[in-house]
């Protein structure tokens, strides 16, 4: 049988293309419609009294801001390309220094590129400026990397330079903006230079003083000398996160 309203009724068909249409669009509005909800109710948690009579946190891991002379801080995230877990110590109001330890499923955020590796490196934060309402500062990140494919085990060294702006939304919410640049060099015959270049923002919840959620993404081009001519790839990291300090 034939079924009715389809091809026998050109008008009928074009009516339920255009409800289907409808629901698909009515579906992704509420489906993007959720994140912003969370987003203004934690806006609104940020101005209850409960919140606004804290004291700001004075710290920060993402922003241009340290952790504080004396402090020691540590931060777990998770997501793409990996996940790590950070140590910083104050060891000046202005500076950090301290160590971290990636396992990565995604060589540097290249997202072509899903392979599995360790990153082992070094960590310095400055703080250049900071006013109370504005923060600005850089952090150097060097360190070897390992990298594990199906034929062969790769070796290199990453050196990732970055700039954060940090601006205090509320005692609760920090904001920030960055640039960096995760050069990363990998050794051995198949070897070569990789310049990403990453722009993006991150966002701190301050849940208690010593205690803050972290949401942080950047994207940019990576671009590969390895091979015959150079390639340019998305280059992406998207991580959540839980900071605390001691």
């Amino acid at each position: 049988m034939r079924r009715q309203g389809s091809a026998d009724n050109p008008d009928s068909w074009l009516q339920e293309r255009r409800f289907f249409r409808t629901r698909s669009v009515s579906r992704n509005r509420r489906f993007l419609a959720q994140p912003l909800l969370v987003a203004l109710g934690l806006w609104f948690a940020a101005d209850s009294p409960a919140i606004a009579s804290a004291s700001p946190p004075g710290w920060s891991t993402l922003s241009g801001k340290t952790v504080g002379a004396g402090q020691t801080a540590i931060l777990g995230q998770l997501g793409w390309p990996g996940f790590s877990a950070t140590l910083l110590h104050g060891v000046a109001p202005t500076m950090d220094l301290g160590g971290r330890l990636t396992f990565n499923y995604g060589e540097e955020g290249i997202v072509t590129q899903v392979v599995p590796g360790i990153r082992l490196q070094g960590v310095a934060r400055l703080t250049f400026f900071d006013n109370g309402k504005l923060n600005f500062g850089m952090q150097f990140e060097p360190g070897p990397v390992v990298y594990f494919t199906s034929f062969q085990t790769t070796v290199g060294l990453v050196l990732p330079v970055g700039l954060r702006l940090g601006v205090p939304l509320s005692d609760a919410f920090l904001l920030s903006f960055g640039v960096e640049a995760p050069v990363f060099r990998i050794f051995g015959s198949s070897g070569g230079w990789i310049f990403p270049v990453l722009f993006g923002a991150g966002l701190e919840y301050f849940v208690a003083p010593n205690l803050a959620a972290t949401l942080n993404g950047r994207a940019g081009p990576s671009v590969d000398t390895r091979g015959f001519r150079p390639v340019s790839n998305l280059a992406l990291e998207a991580l959540f996160g839980v900071a605390y300090r001691f």
